[in-house]
């Protein structure tokens, strides 16, 4: 998966972490627990 930077490029990143920055925290299917 692929998510944006501060700087608005995309770069390979965990999905998890991914999703985080584009939804902004909302549920990670990949890491339900936190």
């Amino acid at each position: 998966m692929y998510g944006p930077n501060r700087n608005g490029d995309f770069q390979p990143v965990p999905y998890e972490v991914g999703m985080r920055r584009v939804t902004g925290g909302t549920r990670a299917v990949s890491d339900p627990t936190r």
